[in-house]
């Protein structure tokens, strides 16, 4: 997928509290390592699920608008705002699209744009970046909580306490697997219009 991360994020969906609570662990020795297990599970689960579980700003690169159909997908919902969008036009010059030349749903999963009615795309210069597109993705956080769906926080937390309890070099006699109806579930449960 063409994509760019402008913008990490700057929150988890998981405090290290929650971990250490889920982990009945103690003190700070194992603080490092905690914050590196819930950025691993935030990154299974955004790969498993398709959606971005915190803030994060990124660019969807594409060689073209929309030829066929006039939907403009964007991946990793739920979208949160579109920035800008730019193109290269028939002359390869670098333009920015007025804002008044797209429309966005945010609401849709996944979010997209579409030139207003009676409009289409402008014509782009044929190359790999002709169009770039700045977004805002993933869960916000309010009043410093993470919106994420406690589903796909749930299964963060086994995830993680999976990884911690194996912390060996795995071999053939000991394999992190995850019970795939009671687990993966929660996933499952937490996306309604899930996208790949």
């Amino acid at each position: 997928m063409p994509l760019k991360l402008i913008h990490a994020p700057t929150f988890e969906p998981l405090t290290i509290q929650e971990v250490k609570g889920q982990l009945h662990v103690d003190g700070s020795a194992e603080d490092l390592r905690l914050e590196s297990l819930i950025r691993t599970a935030r990154d299974q689960a955004q790969h498993l699920t398709g959606r971005q579980l915190a803030t994060a700003t990124y660019d969807y690169v594409l060689d073209s608008f929309p030829v066929c159909a006039q939907k403009l997908e964007l991946p990793l919902p739920p979208l949160q705002s579109v920035e800008y969008v730019k193109y290269y036009d028939w002359q390869n010059t670098l333009q920015t699209l007025s804002a008044d030349d797209y429309l966005v749903d945010q609401l849709a999963s996944p979010g997209y744009l579409v030139p207003p009615i009676g409009c289409t795309w402008p014509k782009t210069w044929i190359r790999p970046d002709a169009v770039t597109v700045r977004m805002v993705c993933g869960y916000a956080e309010e009043s410093g909580c993470p919106t994420t769906p406690e589903g796909i926080r749930q299964w963060m937390l086994l995830y993680i306490a999976a990884l911690f309890a194996f912390r060996e070099p795995l071999g053939s006699q000991n394999n992190v697997t995850l019970p795939r109806d009671y687990v993966q579930g929660l996933l499952d449960l937490s996306l309604v219009g899930r996208y790949p």
